[in-house]
């Protein structure tokens, strides 16, 4: 049955790579079947590959074709399965059910789909986009414990669409855009415990960042590298959260945290246009929350032991921050022209320090032409340390309980 299932497979594998309406239906069903490499070349192509046991090995590849379908769908245990579409329009769908399972999907070309589901056990999942790929959609889904995500598009590729969505355990995500790539969109979604998502547009420009983690440990990890006019958002819901995000040139950022222990740091360059735009909402307890850069930014702290430092510098910046809780200390620094400040507390034990010298580096002064500063403190142990330097400053203050 074994034989007449590879003479079945290298009758179809023949007539898949030489035919011109090439169509592949092959089914393995037993132990430790490998199919390697299975190549489909010419137009119109379809393609299905069904494996169900243990220890599969899959892999697949369409390519020179108009709207070619490829699917391989595993069921078993300690599969492996990898499908490349080389054409454009081509559909591309990898399922596997069970434990130990890998897939990889590369495709090149325009409006192509990719999709990736997994739903078991220490499952690895990995789709690329290269070469002036454009329109272009990446989809994974897994569900389980250990599961690995990872899509990335290279090579000046615009327009393209990843998602990655976990639900489980240890589960790791990470979307790339490479090589002046522009227009793109990414999203993450994990819900679980430890997870950990990334990611990263490098010299690119318009893309969209959305990360959103619902569980415990999670940590997020964003970056814009000489990108423009793109826009991050990160949500976090739980406990013992972090986030970093690094950005270059007119990004907008909108980070918001809920549960204990959440840190956040955004840091960058903004003013290119001059827009940069900063958001950092943190409820629950110990938050510490850093941003730096040119821009308007907007920081809210509502819980316990809060901590936040703001630094802006350069060409209108704004500064608005709110605590609410107790122990709250805020840093706030401007350089420049134009700035202005709007900062309050309303709590016990907040502080607003500086002022030992114009370059002291806890200082919460502003240097510069044109700033303003308006600063309200209510309750009891509220302390202000504020410094001005330059011209046409105004300071408005208000210490004590309304």
């Amino acid at each position: 049955m074994k034989k007449l299932l590879v003479s079945l497979f290298a009758a179809l594998a023949v007539s898949a790579t030489y035919g011109q309406s090439n169509l592949l239906t092959f089914s393995q069903n037993g132990n430790g079947n490998q199919a390697n490499t299975v190549t489909q070349r010419g137009n119109g192509l379809v393609g299905a590959i069904t494996v169900a046991g243990d220890n599969n090995e899959v892999s697949f590849k369409q390519q020179w074709g108009t709207g070619s379908k490829g699917t391989v769908s595993v069921t078993g245990n300690a599969n492996s399965a990898s499908l490349e579409t080389w054409d454009d329009g081509a559909e591309a769908m990898i399922t596997q059910l069970g434990d130990g399972n890998k897939s990889r999907i590369a495709s090149g070309g325009y409006k192509n789909s990719s999709v990736i589901s997994q739903t078991g056990n220490n499952n690895n999942a990995s789709a690329d986009t290269y070469f002036y790929g454009s329109n272009n959609q990446t989809t994974i889904t897994q569900t389980g414990d250990n599961n690995d995500g990872r899509t990335s598009s290279s090579g000046s590729t615009q327009n393209n669409q990843s998602a990655i969505t976990q639900t489980g355990n240890y589960n790791d995500a990470g979307i790339y855009f490479y090589d002046r790539s522009r227009d793109n969109q990414s999203i993450i979604t994990q819900s679980g415990d430890n997870n950990y998502g990334v990611s990263i547009n490098g010299h690119g420009s318009y893309n969209d960042v959305t990360t959103t983690q619902t569980g415990n440990g999670n940590y997020s990890f964003s970056t814009s590298v000489s990108g423009y006019n793109n826009e991050i958002s990160i949500k976090q819901i739980g406990d013992d959260n972090k986030s970093f995000i690094g950005y270059y040139n007119n990004n907008r950022i909108s980070v918001t945290q809920r549960g204990q222990a959440n840190e956040s740091n955004i840091s960058g360059s903004g003013q290119f246009y001059d827009i940069s735009s900063k958001t950092i909402a943190q409820t629950g307890d110990r938050n510490y929350s850093a941003a730096s850069g040119s821009g308007k930014l907007t920081l809210s702290q509502e819980g316990n032991d809060n901590y936040s430092t703001m630094s802006l510098g350069g060409l209108g910046n704004q500064t608005n921050s709110t605590q609410t809780g107790e122990a709250n200390v805020s840093r706030s620094s401007q350089q420049g022209d134009g700035n202005t400040a709007l900062i309050e507390q309303e709590g016990n034990g907040n502080l607003l320090t500086g002022l030992a010298s114009a370059s002291d580096p806890a200082t919460a002064g502003q240097f510069g032409n044109g700033n303003s500063l308006t600063l309200t403190q209510s309750s009891d142990g509220n302390t202000l340390h504020f410094g001005q330097s330059g011209n046409g400053n105004t300071a408005m203050i208000t210490q004590g309980p309304l």
